[in-house]
């Protein structure tokens, strides 16, 4: 789970371990961004970059229930429509 900011000062961070886990990925990549309170375009990439390199090795990213926050920027850059969203925890 993600939690507080994601933004340029932090992303670098979750970058390096969603690329780490996308790696050692046997399947999809669940990131839960319930707990995130904010997230700028550093975040978008971040995400953009993980979902790339799961597609590469055949497998999924997918955003377990985005905060208010992140859902709403998602929809402004209409991501909602690029990236899998699971809206809900399962």
């Amino acid at each position: 789970m993600v939690s507080g900011e994601i933004d340029v000062v932090n992303s670098p961070g979750l970058g390096t371990e969603l690329s780490e886990r996308a790696r050692a990925s046997a399947g999809a990549l669940v990131v839960d961004l319930s707990e995130v309170t904010f997230m700028d375009s550093s975040g978008l990439r971040v995400l953009l970059e993980a979902d790339e390199a799961c597609r590469a090795r055949q497998h999924s990213l997918v955003i377990r229930n985005p905060s208010p926050a992140v859902r709403r920027l998602l929809e402004i850059t209409g991501l909602t429509t690029e990236l899998s969203i699971d809206p809900a925890p399962g």
